[in-house]
């Protein structure tokens, strides 16, 4: 049993989240007190939250990004739609993680549908055009 610094409760051990920094490797919150203060963080400082992601999964800051965007006046490097019109995706290696370009939301799902392979889009085109 252990109390949380935050709510004051006393919960079981198993309600607290690792901290690999404190001698008993808990939390000093519990999960759910930390859930409430992670979602005000999020809605208080929403740019500083989506920066962290682009930064930790991409490598690239919101900066970058719409720098890219600008390059490609902002549209999707396949369709040409307007980032306006959809939600502007990442296009990335899965492999390498080196960024390709920015995509429209439709045109990232359907890369990744395909599994990124090449042949195989290829074979859907073919395939298209033969009953078109």
């Amino acid at each position: 049993m252990k109390i949380c610094n935050h709510c004051k409760t006393e919960k079981e051990d198993i309600e607290f989240g690792k901290h690999s920094t404190r001698a008993d490797n808990k939390n000093p919150c519990c999960k759910v007190c930390v859930r409430k203060k992670n979602k005000v963080y999020r809605k208080i400082y929403p740019e500083r939250v989506k920066n962290k992601f682009f930064k930790y999964t991409y490598g690239i800051t919101i900066a970058e990004i719409e720098e890219l965007s600008k390059s490609q006046n902002h549209q999707c490097a396949i369709c040409y739609d307007d980032f306006s019109n959809s939600k502007c995706c990442v296009d990335h290696n899965h492999t390498t993680g080196k960024i390709r370009k920015l995509l429209c939301s439709r045109c990232n799902l359907g890369l990744g549908l395909f599994r990124d392979n090449s042949d195989i889009l290829s074979q859907a085109a073919q395939y298209l055009r033969t009953f078109n």
